[in-house]
């Protein structure tokens, strides 16, 4: 795992730190830093998911990608979007999404591939096991 891969995923963490400390969730929030982010809730989740997407771009090869879609079930919003992010690593396939309200990503819709959910866990699940790799 390069540097870049860890960074990746440590945005993704504080999204999903910054979702859950949304809902007022914050059991997977462990470091001061991750603390602060819960705390301040959805206000810092779209950052932390244009970071990655911002680092996969500049990233060649580095295991990550996304794709973004217009999200359905919420039509009703004009700016929400899902965005997938499919992680490889050490020959495992991993998944994460997140609903977002960034208007700038209508410009990220579509792309040269396709991705649905895989149902096979839930974001955070993932991204614990995640940082657990990543901080080991």
């Amino acid at each position: 795992m390069n540097k870049n891969f860890k960074q990746i995923v440590r945005c993704l963490v504080n999204a999903q730190v910054a979702s859950d400390g949304g809902k007022g969730i914050y059991d997977i929030a462990v470091s001061p830093f991750e603390k602060d982010i819960a705390r301040g809730g959805y206000i810092y989740k779209d950052d932390f998911i244009s970071r990655a997407i911002s680092l996969i771009n500049s990233t060649r090869n580095c295991g990550i990608y996304y794709y973004v879609a217009p999200c359905p079930e919420l039509s009703d919003w004009n700016d929400c979007f899902i965005v997938y992010f499919n992680i490889r690593v050490n020959g495992k396939r991993y998944q994460c999404s997140f609903h977002s309200f960034n208007s700038r990503l209508e410009n990220l819709v579509g792309g040269p591939t396709t991705t649905r959910w895989s149902r096979k866990d839930s974001s955070r699940n993932v991204l614990k096991e995640l940082r657990d790799l990543i901080e080991m």
